[in-house]
């Protein structure tokens, strides 16, 4: 007679899995965030289109094995739109990132990139016509109130960079929505592949006006986004083999934290009392929109 696990041992592999997710999903936030990081060393001396080209070439070599092993047909896809659109849109999220870390702060940069729960509700009532639940507004409104005490406005100017970060998670928010409807009918090799290629094609211009000419540090800092890059790709879909999007969600917010700490090391910036007061409501706000949009 086949012997079944018992209750016992499904629970510790459940709980298992649910640490590799997250482990995974912690790597991948920090691959991201020194990725932001090093697009912001790299680019005083290169074209941000260029760093975005090799970018999406070292990204797409690491999808290349896989199709190669498990047969090109898994390319054909019927949903070529959306994924196009996704692309488009994911390009200009990245290169608003980049734009802004060269203006702002690393901390600004991520957070306002990783705020992108508040904005997805928005997203989802506008394309998706799906109301917004009520018990989402507390988390929403503490969410916005939190962005203004990090944009301090009124202090002085809003900085063109926090625009271009508060930007990008917009960008973000539509991003994750069009994965999501992709996931239905979609492999995730296959779609990466195109994201990677479609990016690739989009940048060659601009190494006709900025090739790299610097010297192995540069190049360096080149290589290291793109290995960040595909490689928090790569942790980024391997921690929802583990563990579900709600229970990883929340844990987006890593990403401030790193930046932080990268920030603080590299430049000696740490935010203020006003800022630390926006940053813990932004993050609240987030992880309660992402536990509502969960349930039904």
């Amino acid at each position: 007679m086949m012997q079944h696990p018992s209750q016992p041992e499904e629970s510790i592999r459940h709980i298992r899995h649910y640490w590799m997710g997250i482990g995974y999903f912690l790597i991948a936030c920090l691959l991201f965030t020194i990725m932001t990081l090093l697009a912001r060393l790299a680019s005083r001396e290169v074209s941000l289109g260029s760093i975005l080209f090799f970018q999406n070439i070292i990204g797409l070599a690491t999808v290349l094995p896989w199709l190669a092993k498990h047969g090109w047909k898994l390319v054909h896809t019927k949903r070529f739109g959306l994924i196009l659109f996704r692309t488009l849109v994911s390009l200009v999220a990245i290169f608003l990132s980049f734009l802004a870390v060269q203006r702002t702060s690393l901390v600004e940069t991520i957070l306002f990139n990783n705020a992108s729960p508040l904005w997805i509700p928005f997203v989802v009532l506008i394309w998706r016509k799906i109301p917004i639940q009520h018990r989402m507004w507390p988390g929403l409104i503490a969410g916005f109130i939190g962005i203004l005490l990090v944009l301090q406005p009124g202090k002085e100017i809003i900085q063109i960079g926090a625009l271009f970060a508060i930007g990008a998670g917009v960008l973000a928010s539509i991003n994750m929505v069009s994965l999501r409807l992709l996931s239905y009918t979609e492999r995730n090799h296959t779609v990466m592949f195109y994201y990677f290629l479609i990016c690739a094609l989009i940048c060659i211009p601009f190494l006709f006006t900025s090739w790299p000419k610097g010297n192995w540090i540069l190049w360096g800092e080149i290589m290291g986004i793109g290995v960040s890059f595909a490689l928090g790709q790569w942790a980024f879909v391997r921690s929802f083999h583990f563990a579900k999007a709600s229970q990883l969600g929340p844990f987006c917010y890593s990403a401030v934290v790193y930046s932080v700490l990268l920030d603080w090391a590299f430049y000696g910036q740490i935010p203020n009392l006003l800022a630390w007061v926006g940053i813990a409501l932004i993050c609240a706000g987030g992880v309660w929109a992402i536990n509502l949009s969960t349930k039904p």
